[in-house]
C-alpha cells in the first residue's frame, strides 16, 4: 500500500496574504489619504469602492443607445512595469511601518 504524503504547499501563500491583510488594515487611513486625489472614491481604503465602480459601469451600459459602445482596455500590466526598488523606496517614505513586510 502506497501512502500519499500531504504537502501543504499553499500554506505559505495563505500566511503571506493574511500578513498583507493585517498590514494593510494598519495603514488603511494613511494610504487612503495618500491615494485619495488619484483614486476619487474608488480605490484602496474606500468602503464599497469596487462595487461603486461596477454599479456606475452597469448604469452607464443600461442607459447607452444601441449605437454606443463601452470599451475597457488595459494597455499594459502596470504592476509588473514598476521597478521593485522604486516600490520599496515609496513604501519606506510613505508607509514606513510596512517596510519590513515589503
Amino acid at each position: 500500500m502506497v501512502r500519499a504524503r500531504i504537502r501543504p504547499i499553499a500554506v505559505g501563500y495563505v500566511l503571506t496574504r493574511l500578513a498583507a491583510k493585517v498590514g494593510c488594515s494598519h495603514v488603511k487611513p494613511a494610504s487612503a489619504a495618500l491615494l485619495a486625489p488619484r483614486q476619487i472614491g474608488l480605490g484602496f481604503g474606500v468602503a464599497g469602492g469596487a462595487e461603486s465602480a461596477i454599479c456606475a459601469a452597469r448604469c452607464f451600459m443600461e442607459s447607452m443607445h444601441d449605437r454606443n459602445l463601452l470599451v475597457k482596455i488595459d494597455f499594459q500590466n502596470a504592476f509588473n512595469t514598476v521597478r521593485r526598488d522604486a516600490i520599496l523606496l515609496a513604501v519606506a517614505k510613505h508607509l514606513p511601518e510596512l517596510r519590513p513586510f515589503a
